[in-house]
């Protein structure tokens, strides 16, 4: 059975070193999207990256990227009562529901 890798546009890239530019990296290089950007399991190749925390270029983000993807994503929900009613205060955030407050 194939996995959403085997339908990766990527599987056919000769040169694989160009999915993995230097850690600091904040954008994928151009040759990269070439492959990302039409492929048809992106989503699910993001996903993994985000998942298993891995290194390189995935889904077509840098690693740079998905931290800032996750960081978002994280601050959503309130990590003491897991309340979605947050607001911004100063440089910091505060759950409206609990009264947990955290700096962002």
């Amino acid at each position: 059975m194939a996995t959403w890798a085997d339908r990766a546009a990527c599987t056919d890239a000769s040169d694989k070193e160009i999915f993995f530019p230097p850690a600091s990296a904040q954008v994928p290089p151009a040759a990269v999207m070439v492959y990302c950007g039409q492929c048809p399991v992106w989503n699910a190749c993001l996903q993994w990256a985000i998942k298993n925390d891995e290194i390189g270029v995935w889904g077509g983000t840098t690693e740079y990227q998905r931290r800032q993807l996750t960081r978002v994503y994280r601050r959503r929900v309130c990590p003491v009562c897991g309340d979605e009613a947050i607001v911004e205060k100063g440089n910091g955030e505060v759950c409206i529901s609990c009264g947990a407050s955290w700096l962002m």
